[in-house]
């Protein structure tokens, strides 16, 4: 039986997941800067600080529900409920082939299928 892992087969989700955590990366590096700014006292105003961090606050906030957006979205595109999904036509399969290993060992009876 086939497991169908939630970002496809193509690779193009894992790209797009992997872009969206260097951006995240890149918004956090942005933020531990500021505040080593801030820190230095290299900022002119505190109010404009405050903004500041607060706008970057919001863009970590906002990339980080965008991530989970984009793997909820992902998943349900992909047929994955709790992080995996099932290849029915493999089970499928798979139980054809131990009913047939049922009736061949004998003393089974008629079997439906």
């Amino acid at each position: 039986m086939a497991l169908i892992t939630p970002f496809g087969k193509d690779g193009v989700a894992e790209r797009m997941v992997s872009v969206t955590m260097e951006q995240f990366v890149a918004v956090t590096e942005l933020m531990a800067e500021l505040v080593r700014q801030i820190e230095a006292g290299e900022v002119p105003a505190p109010g404009d600080a405050k903004r500041t961090v607060a706008e970057y606050r919001a863009t970590i906030r906002m990339a980080m529900e965008e991530r989970q957006r984009l793997e909820d979205k992902l998943k349900t595109a992909n047929g994955v409920a709790r992080g995996h999904a099932l290849d029915f036509d493999a089970a499928r399969d798979e139980i054809r082939r131990r009913l047939a290993r049922l009736r061949a060992a004998g003393g089974g009876g008629e079997v439906s299928g």
